[in-house]
This record gives structure tokens, sequence and C-alpha cells, in this order.
């Protein structure tokens, strides 16, 4: 490892607060970092980073060299992009997280006209409803669906999806579509579980105002494909998200009722930790994701 590494080192961990996290985004072992660091720690005569069992946090002088660090970092990676040029094939690992269907469906394609771009680099597609954590460097960018709070995190807009009723053409030729809100009690209403249980729908209400339906399911299950699954085949009404049906919608297997009711859309964004230096790969991946993706089939709403 070369000062560099040091540098880089020691921005990981301000920017985690784990010296183990660090570590596993520079992909060296536990020890390997510590002894970094104390060498850094010695050569400069000065304490950098102050560490317990719970966080590693930077001192004064930490701070200061974090924020030239960060400068410098950035500096040699913009001098060897310059160098290599935007053509340069990239090397190395990257981690993505994304929900389940939208994972599979649409950002696994991209990620294979990516690699098929770029054959030294390799990537590691976790696919999971689980909220993936970027703070600890498990992962490099993320698709997150809903509101990014996180102020540590860059969130690059793709486009937007909202919770949508559904249910088969033959269904509702047996049993009606519901008029409003109140009637869908009269229904077979499909729901999924999730660990805290089967959530309350949530619908828009004249003036501003929100309708909470607890939803009594006759079929509930905790994977959303086998509720649109039970939904195209004349089992009942089941509210999901727009991208999950959007091909059944225009294949006539599903209708949407009570357009008028569904809440305000959800926002769609690749995240990524805010860093100065942030790793040419994850750029260039975040900006060819974004231009296959934005506006584009999974944000597409069917009448």
């Amino acid at each position: 490892m070369d000062r560099l590494d040091e540098l880089e080192l020691l921005v990981d961990v301000a920017d985690t607060g784990s010296l183990a996290a660090a570590a596993r985004r520079m992909r060296c072992s536990a020890a390997a970092a510590t002894r970094l660091l104390n060498a850094l720690e010695a050569r400069l005569g000065v304490r950098l980073i102050e560490r317990s069992t719970r966080r590693s946090v930077p001192t004064e002088a930490g701070r200061r060299l974090v924020e030239r660090a960060r400068k410098l970092l950035q500096d040699y990676r913009d001098a060897s992009d310059s160098a290599t040029g935007d053509a340069a094939s990239l090397k190395g690992a990257l981690r993505i997280g994304a929900p389940l269907i939208f994972g599979r469906r649409y950002l696994a394609p991209v990620i294979a006209d990516f690699l098929s771009a770029h054959p030294d680099l390799r990537v590691d597609l976790r696919l999971s409803n689980a909220l993936a954590d970027l703070r600890d460097g498990a992962m490099d960018v993320a698709l997150r669906i809903g509101t990014v709070g996180d102020t540590d995190l860059v969130a690059r807009p793709l486009g937007s999806v909202r919770h949508v009723l559904v249910g088969s053409p033959g269904y509702f030729a047996r049993a009606g579509r519901p008029q409003d809100v109140d009637r869908l009690s009269e229904h077979a209403l499909l729901a999924m579980a999730h660990d805290d249980g089967v959530r309350d729908w949530i619908f828009a209400a004249p003036e501003g105002a929100w309708r909470v339906l607890k939803p009594q399911a006759r079929f509930v299950v905790n994977q959303a494909e086998a509720v649109i699954e039970a939904a195209c085949a004349g089992r009942g009404i089941a509210r999901v998200l727009s991208y999950q049906v959007v091909g059944d919608i225009e294949a006539g297997r599903l209708e949407r009722v009570l357009g008028d009711c569904e809440p305000p859309p959800r926002p769609v964004n690749l995240v990524y930790p805010c860093r100065r230096f942030l790793p040419q790969r994850v750029r260039r991946f975040v900006d060819f994701a974004i231009d296959a993706l934005r506006d584009g089939p999974a944000f597409r709403l069917p009448p």
C-alpha cells in the first residue's frame, strides 16, 4: 500500500465511522487497515482517529487532513481519467443493491450491457427488499424507491412509481369494479405480508385528506410476484407498485381501478455515498444506468 492508500483509508474511516467498514471498502483486512493508519499517525506524529468499540471519528487534526485528502484523491482520479480517457476499460468490483423485482426485471439487463462494455469489471448485484445500507461500505450504489432522507447520500433521480389497485378482467366481470374505497371490503383482496405484518392501504381523498384501509385480505403472501400471479389468475384485487405490473396491464392481464384515489407517486433514485473521491466505475455506471432507465418502461403508467 502507498501514501494514496493511507489517505483513502483515512477518508473512508471518516465517511463510515468504522475502521472495519473502511477496510471492507478497500478490500483489505482490518489488521492491515489498522497497521496502515498507525503508520500514518506515527509518521505525522499526531493522532488522526479516535477509536472506540462503537465508532471511529477523526480528531481535529484528522478532520483537517481528511478535507485536504479528499481533494488530493479526486485530483489524482481526475488526472488518471484524463490520461486514460473515458473509453478506458473499468476494473475492479462494483457492488449494487436493488429491490427484487425492479432489480431483476430492469436493472440486471442494464448491468449486463455495462459489463459487456467493460470486460475487466465485476459486478455483485444483491436483490433484496430490505434497505441497503451504503454507510458500512458493503455497497457502492443502490436503487431506492421512496424519499431519500440520508444527507450522506447522493440521489440521482430515475423516475417515479406509485401504488395501484389491479385485478384481472375476468375477476371484474364476475365481481364488478369497485366504485369507491368503501366498496373494497366487498371484494376479495390480495395483500403483501411484510416483517411487521399486512400494512394499511393508503388512499388519496378529497381536499388533500387521506383514507386508511386495513385490508381484510383473503390471500396474504410475503412475495409480491405471488400476489401478482393471484391477481392475474382472477383471485381478487391487489395493491402493488406500478412498475411491478406495468407489463401485465399493457398485455391486458390486469386492469387498474380507483386510479383517482391513488396516493402520490414515489421517487426512484440511484444513491451512492457522498464522497469527493468517487471511484470512476461508480460514476460511469450511474451515468450509464440513468441513460438506460430514466423515464423508461418501469415508469410507464398505463390508464
